[in-house]
């Protein structure tokens, strides 16, 4: 079929299909460096936007942890001069101890010889029974100067349900003996306004989650996720192992129909042995939003360019090569019929 075409056609087809060829090669290599560079980069921008979120939080811990440490070292030291802890004082140190960071919902102070304390915003009362023993219940008692770190929990407090970390540590005396408790009960919807406000977005409809390192969610961009385990969400076992080994990591992660690139990132608390892990979910379709526009541009032009090609060669060689072809085989046919 092609030998029977004319030649200024078959010349035009040669043409275009090389051209063609060049584009295309052309076209998939700048497509697929920009992909892979794009890609790269977006995987350390969500690393890297993980590691901010992390270092905002260690913060916001540290500042309780270092408040509830001071407290519990003056109460210690007034255990050394009076030896036994006055009910004032301790009102005092709690009620401080409230008002020290937005962190903290409730301070408090469980000590055998009078009712229990517990205080917020300045303001303390003397804790019930069940509340004392609901608070006992969430800790494991540490050594002196040891934190205990629970996790998170649900308690009623004067008809509020709140979502909470214990952090406690243990009052003691020169022998090391346990004179009592003192601790906060921590803010974790202060923690999650700050975390999820969408000043700290970085992609387009991006989500954040923090959790234990077993997997128990303590705030998710999702409200109704709170207080679950991802366990029981997702079956990745690449960021459950991930969390449970310490490591950071970008993992992908589907959650419904969404896809997305998790940037994790697991933190020691205060000076514990408690880890949680920091999650950054960047929706796939806004990290390659941009690349998506590049690829349409890159295509558009690479057709546009195709097209113009096509017409110039085209018209090029109708008027002037094809032209002079047939002048050539007309002088020839008329030469050899003489």
């Amino acid at each position: 079929m092609f030998k029977n075409l004319k030649i200024g056609t078959k010349i035009v087809i040669i043409v275009l299909l090389t051209v063609i060829f060049a584009i295309s090669s052309l076209t998939t290599i700048i497509v697929y460096q920009s992909y892979t560079a794009l890609d790269d980069e977006a995987k350390k921008l969500v690393s890297n936007a993980g590691a901010r979120n992390v270092n905002k939080i260690e913060n916001f811990f540290n500042q309780v942890s270092a408040a509830l440490e001071l407290a519990n070292k003056n109460m210690i030291s007034e255990i050394k001069h009076n030896e036994v802890i006055s009910k004032k004082y301790t009102m005092s140190i709690v009620e401080n101890l409230s008002t020290t960071s937005s962190f903290i919902s409730y301070s408090y102070a469980i000590l055998p010889n009078f009712s229990s304390i517990i205080s917020k915003d300045g303001k303390s009362f003397t804790m019930s029974e069940n509340l004392k023993q609901e608070i006992m219940n969430s800790i494991n008692l540490q050594e002196a100067g040891k934190f205990s770190i629970s996790k998170p929990f649900n308690i009623s407090i004067n008809g509020q349900n709140i979502f909470t970390i214990n952090f406690a540590l243990v009052i003691s005396d020169e022998k090391k003996e346990n004179k009592g408790i003192i601790g906060i009960l921590y803010n974790i919807d202060a923690l999650a306004e700050d975390l999820l406000h969408p000043r700290r977005s970085i992609f387009e409809n991006d989500k954040k989650f923090l959790m234990t390192q077993d997997g128990h969610i303590i705030f998710h961009s999702n409200k109704e996720l709170v207080g679950k385990n991802f366990k029981e969400l997702s079956n990745s076992v690449e960021i459950m192992q991930s969390s449970l080994n310490k490591k950071r990591g970008v993992f992908e992660y589907s959650e419904g129909n969404s896809k997305y690139l998790v940037g994790l990132q697991p933190f020691k608390i205060w000076d514990t042995d408690t880890y949680l892990t920091m999650a950054t979910l960047a929706p796939v379709k806004s990290i390659y939003k941009s690349f998506y526009t590049l690829l349409f541009s890159i295509i558009a032009c690479s057709i546009v360019s195709l097209l113009f090609i096509s017409i110039v060669v085209f018209y090029y060689i109708k008027l002037n090569v094809s032209s002079r072809i047939s002048n050539i085989l007309k002088h020839l046919s008329t030469f050899f019929k003489y």
